[in-house]
């Protein structure tokens, strides 16, 4: 009981912390880091290609959030989601998710680390189902302005799966008008398969709102 009144005092002082600021005209902590953040959000539409991956194209979804704090640090969580199966297969999805951090080392120029997972299911006209996920540490560099964003993203290879993927990755996003913007990107993997180091390449090209 002694610890429930404790914590219903403080957080009745937080409230009446933030009315005292208010009623005296001082910036209140919801106040403050609102003007130290900036928050963004975007949505796009983007088709698929890929060659020697064992893909036929395909076409999705791709969202993203970030939140920028002092102009010194970001942080970005993004994920997608698209129709694309194994060549050969009836339907499937690829998908991927994750997320990093970076430092605004040299504004416009950033530099960033973070982690992301991707994966895919397939089915085949037998019944047969092919699935894999698999996730990868990524560092980054990139430059950018309120109407473009450039980066290089390297994935270190897979550590739990047979296959160990690592790829390396150029996005392009562009302000086209207002909130409309594209996106596009170009990836090179390499992979185990058969016993030996294969490469393939893989694309998207999409437009979308950022707001």
């Amino acid at each position: 009981m002694r610890k429930v009144i404790i914590v219903a005092i403080c957080i009745l002082s937080i409230f009446a912390g933030w009315g005292i600021a208010h009623a005296h005209g001082y910036p209140t902590l919801p106040e403050i880091l609102d003007a130290a953040c900036d928050t963004e959000s975007s949505v796009f539409v983007v088709g698929r290609v890929a060659h020697d991956l064992g893909y036929d194209n395909g076409i999705g979804v791709y969202a993203e959030q970030r939140l920028k704090v002092l102009g010194l640090l970001g942080f970005v969580v993004h994920g997608s989601v698209a129709n694309q199966f194994k060549q050969g297969a009836d339907s499937g999805t690829t998908y991927g998710f994750g997320g990093h951090v970076r430092a605004y080392v040299w504004n416009p120029f950033y530099v960033g680390a973070g982690y992301s997972w991707t994966g895919y299911r397939s089915t085949f006209p037998d019944g047969t189902v092919w699935a894999k996920r698999g996730g990868s540490p990524d560092l980054l560099a990139g430059y950018e302005t309120p109407d473009a964003d450039l980066s290089l993203t390297y994935s270190l290879r897979e550590h739990d799966t047979l296959n160990e993927v690592a790829s390396l990755t150029v996005t392009w996003r562009q302000r086209i008008y207002r909130l409309l913007h594209s996106r596009l990107s170009l990836s090179r993997s390499d992979f185990n398969q058969d016993g030996e180091r294969r490469s393939g390449w893989s694309g998207t090209i999409g437009v979308g709102i950022v707001w």
